[in-house]
Order: C-alpha cells, then structure tokens, then sequence
C-alpha cells in the first residue's frame, strides 16, 4: 500500500523530499501524477479510476495549486530507423510498442473511466482554481499516525482563506479491497472566527473507495454558503443569472445552509432531490439572483463544458467553436442534454446511419489467427476498433511479417484503432500470436481475481473469447 492517499502539506514537505529550493517561496504543482501505470512482464498492477480520483483530491487538498500527469493520454513507441530491434524491448520488462500505460486517454483514443472521473476536478479547479490557490493546508492532529492500513480513522483535510474553504475527504487505499463505507461522520473546523460542523446535525457517509470535496463558507454572488454536502463542479452564465452546478457523491445526503442574514426570504437549508429537476434559487441581501443544481454523481461523470454551456453525454465531447463534435463508440444514436438551450434539460438525439463492420476471421490453431477489416469510408465514422477479449498472456499483432503492436494481458479487452493501419492492410491482413497465461506466472498476484481463469489440472490457460470490429461515430452539434 502506497502512503499517497493520505494528506499531508506538501508545500511545507513535498512528496519526494528533500528538495533544492525553498518551499515557502514557490507554489506546490504536482507533476507526472501516476493516474496510470506502464505493464511490465513481471508486475501488472492495475490502476482504477478511484485511484486516480483519490491521488488528485488528495494532492489538491494537501495543498497542490497545479495539476500535472504521467501520462494523461498513452502512445505507442516509434519504431527505431534501422528496422533492427525497437526503442523499448521485453528483456528491459516492458512491450516492445505499446505505451498504453492505463491513461485515461488510451494508446488509440478510447476514453477509460479514470477520464471521467478526473474531469470532476479538472472541471472544478477550471472555474474556482483562483479561490483554491491562495489557501492553505489544514490537517487534523494525529494526521502523520495514519497508516495506509488503518480503514477506521477518517482521511481528511482543510485548505482555507479568510475563513472561507474546501474539505477533501478520501476514503480509497490502493491494494485494499476490504474497505468499507464511513458512516455519521460529522467534522468540526475551528476557524478564526467560529467552529462550525460539517453537517450541523445528522451525519454523513463516505462510501468505500469514494473520495470528495465540499465547500463551506462560499461566498455566492453575496449570498453566503456556510456548507454543503454536495461537492461543487463548475459554473456558467444563465441569462445574466450566476448558475452554480454541484453534484451528490454517493450514499451522501445534499443539504445546502446558508447564512441567514446574507439571503432574502425564510429559508436558509435545503435538501435537494439530485437530478435535473433539483434546481433551487436563491436572492442574495444585495438582490443578485443565482441558481443551484445538483446533478447525481453519474450525471456528474457525463458532464461537460464548452463554451459557457453545459452539456450532458455519455459520448465523449470534443470542443469546437459554436459546435462541439460527440464520439459515441457502438451507437449511432447519440443522447445529450445542453443548457442552455430552447430544450432546456431535456434530452435530445442525434443520430447518424448505422453501419455494419466488414471483416474476416482466419483461426491456424489456438495461438494464431488472421483478421481482415474493410476500411470505413463513410464521414460520420470516426475510427473501428477492433477488439479482442481474451484470457491469457502476451499477444502480439504483424503486417506482413513485421510486428506493429504488443500488449500484456491484464484482464480487459485489447482495443485496436484501425485508422493508423488503413494503408497497411489494404494488401495485407493482420497476424496475432498469443501466449498462454501460466499458473505460476509471477505476475498472477496483480490481476483481479475476476479475470483469471479455471486453471483445473492445467498448467496454462488461453482463450480467445470474442472478436468484434466497433465503429465509433461522428455527430457534430451546431447551436
């Protein structure tokens, strides 16, 4: 277990002390963050997406004021000019080509869940990063006797200004599958001014493996917020109206308090369903109106934002100006929601025509086999994925007796974006040579329990379970 889900101040000690600067002088930026990781032969760990969330809301809240990753989009490794051997090579432990290292943007474009999942924070930190930076790390006492064992002492910690601020909570350990949900936790903040509780009365739940961060004393267009149990996720024009977008995390009941002298009208709580229809307004004592939503945590994760809107998708968004491009990887109906917009929340599709992949499938025994794809050449065709689910160890791809990709198993499928290949395979098919997984393989310890085989008497397993070419559609959007 590794020591970075724990929160420490990293301005005052960094990570990786000592260092050769001051660092009271400079701002703590995090780089080359480890949101995934390369496969050697020998050791496959597997990096979630609740890992990468929990690494950078921990960084974050241990006092980071930049974000940086090794890597955030993975490659393949050019080939040397000679022809004769490859930049990187198995006897140095890793593929000879690919550089999938498990980023959120895999080595072909295919978005994993890790993409998501940081773009809650990414999208927060775009809009009130020039809050968040000039605060400072507060930790509880006895922070230091944390170890990354211990699933019964609360992680947590307070970056603050002026009495204004975030808590970060974590409850993810990386290796630690026996973790479980925090329930009725209630965390008091002694400020300068007041010692507030974080909820005031019934308490909250962190659920295993979730991690969080909730604001308080946040000033709202002169309306101000003395907590939420909702964590904050961007913020848009709405026709001259402030509209501040929130979500729920999980098992974590939304309740919103505001100042009583700093708001028009009665009420100061509120509990908001999440969802589409959760929107609440509040007047500030100044009279400025502003909005609040409160999206659910899987909206959250299908949320973007371009251009001042916000648009909900479970395709993947690609900014343009005045238009944005949808991806949608198997479906040629893509579902979105943009706000604003004449239809308001409501969900509107875009839909291209349907294509059926073209391709052939040549099996020369239970290790090798030969694939043929006809190139696509309609326009709202993106990329073809060829896809292939199998158990077992190292496989291997050739054109024409040169080998043009590699990977290692670590129980998800092998994605293969076609369109780099288009002129290769136009005269040549695509050669794959797979090599069993074996019972004591030294590397067996690091895969889930979920992805390795029925062994039985057998001392090696390999199965090649599905083949499918998955075109990824093209919709443009104009509003």
């Amino acid at each position: 277990m590794s020591p970075f889900c724990r929160f420490k101040d990293i301005q005052k000690k960094p990570d990786y002390s000592p260092v050769r600067y001051e660092t009271d002088k400079f701002p703590s930026f995090c780089a080359e963050m480890g949101v995934g990781i390369q496969m050697i032969y020998s050791c496959r760990p597997v990096v979630t997406a609740e890992a990468a969330e929990a690494l950078m809301v921990r960084s974050l809240g241990s006092g980071a004021n930049g974000i940086g990753y090794y890597m955030y989009h993975g490659c393949s490794t050019s080939l040397r000019k000679d022809g004769i051997g490859f930049f990187s090579d198995e006897p140095m432990g890793v593929p000879k080509i690919s550089y999938d290292f498990q980023t959120p943007i895999g080595e072909f474009g295919r978005i994993r869940d890790s993409y998501h999942n940081l773009r809650l924070i990414h999208l927060f930190v775009q809009d009130f990063g020039d809050l968040l930076a000039p605060m400072e790390t507060i930790l509880p006492e006895g922070y230091q006797d944390i170890t990354p064992g211990d699933r019964e002492t609360l992680r947590y910690a307070v970056r603050t200004k002026g009495g204004s601020g975030f808590l970060f909570m974590v409850n993810f350990q990386d290796h630690d599958t026996a973790r479980y949900d925090q329930r009725d936790l209630q965390i008091k903040i002694n400020l300068a001014q007041e010692t507030m509780a974080i909820p005031a009365s019934k308490g909250v739940t962190l659920k295993k493996d979730q991690s969080v961060i909730l604001p308080f004393n946040l000033d709202l267009e002169g309306a101000l917020l003395k907590y939420a149990t909702a964590q904050l996720l961007c913020k848009i024009d709405d026709k001259d109206i402030p509209h501040y977008f929130f979500f729920a995390p999980e098992a974590m009941e939304s309740e919103y308090v505001f100042e009583e002298s700093s708001i028009r009208g009665v009420k100061k709580t509120f509990t908001p369903q999440p969802g589409l229809e959760s929107t609440f307004t509040v007047t500030s004592a100044r009279g400025q109106r502003i909005k609040i939503t409160t999206l659910t945590r899987q909206q959250a994760l299908h949320t973007y934002k371009t251009d001042g809107r916000i648009v909900l998708t479970e395709a993947t968004l690609v900014p343009g100006k005045e238009e944005f491009t949808l991806l949608s990887l198997g479906n040629n109906r893509v579902e979105y929601i943009l706000y604003p917009s004449r239809a308001g929340f409501k969900t509107q599709v875009a839909e291209v025509p349907e294509v059926t992949p073209v391709y052939q499938v040549e099996k020369a025994g239970s290790r090798r086999m030969s694939i043929e794809v006809e190139p696509s050449r309609e326009p709202y065709v993106q990329e073809q994925f060829l896809e292939i689910s199998y158990t077992g160890d190292v496989r291997m791809a050739f054109i024409n007796g040169s080998m043009v990709l590699d990977y290692f198993y670590y129980g998800a499928p092998w994605p293969i974006g076609l369109n780099r290949f288009q002129e290769k395979m136009k005269n040549h098919s695509m050669d794959f040579y797979f090599r069993p997984l074996y019972k004591n393989a030294e590397y067996i310890e690091d895969l889930p329990a979920s992805v390795l085989p029925d062994f039985g008497e057998k001392n090696s397993y390999l199965k090649v379970e599905e083949i499918r070419v998955i075109p990824e559609y093209k919709v443009i959007v104009v509003y």
